[in-house]
């Protein structure tokens, strides 16, 4: 199953806590189109095997970690430009397994040393038990249609603000697969305009988006002409996150699942024939909904419920 996320140059999505794109792949496909010539992390120079990964790595000078050796029997080097950004030799390998970061770095004034590059091409992470953050800076971007994969028992979450609150998908195609998890702490998809944006799943997704990690508020998000073909339910936010400042339009969804949250507030939703359940307080929103709406406690709070008909407004605009 294909899904495609359409987000307009203005749909800046911007996360205090982690969306987490559970991808439904069981094992990380072997080619990918588009991508550039795999460079592999490597920590253990001609050495066979990439060494311990630890810690904080650059993509090129003091020290060079990128080899094109699968092996990792080729000397390291910088990272190349439009190249793939790869962890682990094979999928399902452990050769890159470990917690570790990896700064994208263009701007000469930042550390670790600056690029010189600024494209990079796609991203896999082969290796189960691999958790990669990469902190984007300096407006690094994508040169191209590129995949990025993460291995099941592996994560991939992104960081940084290089362009436009995240890395810079400059107007291109991107198609996220793999079991493992990608989590996005910046911008999601940022700067890709009119480009097509795929999950390539076999299996469904509990959640398309998922809050997590802790208490917080995320805020100012919008989500236009989406398709989420989620098992469970298309977004869903736990007891200790409030939903603040939304934008909701033309989502779409797998039979029944709708959005399941516990607060939201100062929010305006359009939602079609998607359902949605606010559990505790609904505070300064406004909701036309398609197949049903069903909220705790109102304030200040207007819905349009097409399935009934009813417009329910003065009674639960409380001060």
């Amino acid at each position: 199953m294909k899904t495609s996320l359409n987000y307009s140059r203005s749909s800046r999505l911007h996360a205090a806590l982690f969306l987490a794109i559970t991808l439904g792949l069981l094992a990380v496909q072997s080619v990918f189109a588009a991508n550039g010539t795999p460079n592999y992390l490597d920590n253990n120079g001609a050495t066979a095997g990439f060494g311990v990964l630890s810690g904080n790595f650059g993509l090129t000078n003091n020290p060079q970690k990128w080899t094109t050796s699968s092996a990792g029997t080729t000397a390291p080097t910088s990272f190349a430009a439009s190249a793939q950004m790869t962890f682990g030799a094979a999928a399902g390998d452990s050769t890159a397994s470990g917690t570790y970061t990896v700064t994208a770095n263009n701007a000469a004034t930042n550390s670790p040393p600056a690029t010189l590059l600024t494209t990079v091409n796609g991203i896999v992470v082969n290796s189960t038990g691999a958790n990669v953050l990469v902190n984007w800076i300096g407006n690094m971007r994508q040169g191209a249609a590129s995949t990025w994969t993460v291995n099941s028992g592996s994560a991939l979450i992104t960081t940084g603000n290089a362009n436009n609150g995240g890395f810079n998908h400059n107007n291109q195609s991107t198609t996220f697969t793999g079991g493992g998890i990608i989590a996005f702490q910046n911008a999601l998809c940022a700067n890709a305009q009119s480009a097509v944006q795929t999950e390539n799943l076999i299996t469904q997704n509990a959640y398309g988006i998922l809050f997590s990690n802790g208490t917080g508020i995320p805020s100012q998000w919008r989500i236009d002409d989406c398709y989420m073909p989620a098992a469970t339910n298309a977004i869903f936010a736990p007891a200790n996150v409030t939903l603040d400042s939304f934008v909701i339009t033309q989502l779409k969804q797998a039979a029944g699942t709708g959005i399941a949250c516990t607060n939201m507030q100062n929010s305006d939703l359009i939602l079609g024939a998607v359902p949605i359940s606010i559990s505790g307080t609904s505070t300064s929103n406004f909701i036309v909904g398609g197949n049903g709406v069903t909220t705790g406690t109102r304030v200040k709070t207007v819905v349009v419920d097409k399935l009934t008909g009813a417009i329910h407004a003065a009674a639960f605009l409380t001060p």
